[in-house]
């Protein structure tokens, strides 16, 4: 389980959300990049509000399995998760860029939105006080293909940070995504669509300096997709960086995972710092912040009963836990299970019929979680809200 000794807390729990407003204060507009056979193409601009411009820009492709959406409307753009941290602190102009997913085009579709997004975010640089002739680009999971290939191809680019991401579809059999039916909804059938579609083998003269994150645990998008395009990028000159989180899973780097989300936004905002901004970089000021930001994400050291008695939902369960040690556990149709439980020092034992599951609270008490053992989700958390 994660423990919170190496970091220095400096702040109660309850102030973690405060210092996201107070400690940067960026600005964020939405916008309609394009319209495309009468789809909107929305765009997300995050701008400091300290410093002074222009500042550089980082375009951010966001994952979600190609889905999402519907036949008239693409999912939304979305930003990494460093960004708010590193958008004042920094000086950097950060990017969300949508584009269309299976349910309304293809891969190659899609690539043209996001290139016409660019071209409408290059027009308005002005408006946004931004510096396109130094750019970055980053993406997670299913946007890793469609941001690494930008990367390459555009010579304004001059780091990449990936994500537990896609680099080479022709050698993806390790992955459970993308099948081959995701690739076919998307019009990646033939050796050459995929190859066309694939950074691993469209890799720049000079290509920018790179960062690539993955989990050792991930079973979705295997770690040799980036371990493999790491070593293609350092033969190919590049200065290249590639981390595997031991106790990761798919999709983990959010402040829910401390430890995990510390380590990356200090390895991108050092990235950035020698490659795009023209910031000094903090980093014993910026690591103070982030402790203080991250402390309500911990687990508490001491759980006591009286906390745990409650409602506590998640996604598809919702428990309840009485003060006698007894509860239950409801799921999305309504179904009851009866449960019992103990607390033993920093963690709640529940007994569901033959299961057994191990919870933690974080710091704040707003939430408990369990961490999956073994399996695809392996490492993962499901995290459960308290309910009034």
């Amino acid at each position: 389980m994660l423990k919170n000794r190496n970091l220095k807390l400096s702040c109660a729990a309850g102030m973690a959300l405060c210092l996201l407003s107070s400690a940067w204060s960026s600005q964020e507009t939405e916008d309609v990049a394009l319209t495309v056979d009468g789809i909107d193409i929305p765009i997300v601009v995050l701008t400091p509000e300290q410093g002074k411009g222009p500042f550089p820009v980082v375009y951010h492709v966001h994952g979600g399995g190609w889905n999402g959406g519907t036949k008239m409307e693409v999912p939304g753009a979305g930003l990494p998760p460093e960004s708010k941290v590193l958008c004042d602190e920094l000086g950097i102009v950060y990017v969300g860029l949508a584009y269309r997913g299976k349910a309304q085009g293809t891969f190659q579709d899609a690539m043209d939105d996001l290139r016409a997004s660019i071209k409408w975010f290059e027009s308005n640089k002005k408006r946004f006080n931004a510096d396109t002739s130094r750019v970055g680009f980053s993406g997670g999971s299913a946007g890793t293909p469609l941001s690494a290939l930008l990367a390459q191809e555009m010579s304004s680019c001059k780091t990449y940070v990936g994500l537990f991401g896609v680099y080479n579809l022709l050698s993806n059999e390790e992955s459970l995504f993308p099948d081959e039916e995701a690739c076919a909804e998307y019009d990646l059938v033939s050796e050459q669509q995929k190859r066309a579609a694939s950074a691993f083998y469209h890799i720049r003269k000079n290509p920018p300096a790179t960062l690539l994150f993955h989990g050792a645990l991930d079973i979705l998008v295997h770690p040799t997709q980036s371990e493999r395009f790491a070593e293609k990028l350092k033969a190919a000159g590049a200065e290249v960086s590639c981390t595997i989180y031991p106790n990761a899973n798919h999709g983990y780097l959010n402040p829910r995972n401390p430890e995990e989300y510390k380590d990356s936004v200090l390895k991108i905002a050092d990235l950035y710092t020698q490659h795009l901004t023209r910031y000094s970089l903090d980093v014993d000021g910026l690591s103070a912040q982030l402790d203080e930001m991250l402390e309500r994400y911990f687990p508490l050291e001491k759980v006591n009963l009286a906390e745990v008695v409650g409602r506590w939902k998640a996604k598809k369960e919702t428990l309840e836990f009485s003060a006698d040690g007894t509860g239950t556990s409801t799921n999305q149709k309504g179904e009851s299970r009866p449960l019992t439980y103990t607390v033993n020092a920093d963690r709640i034992d529940v007994s569901i019929g033959q299961n057994k599951m191990v919870y933690y609270m974080q710091n704040d008490r707003r939430a408990i979680y369990s961490i999956y053992p073994e399996g695809r989700f392996a490492g993962r958390k499901e995290h459960y809200t308290r309910q009034k």
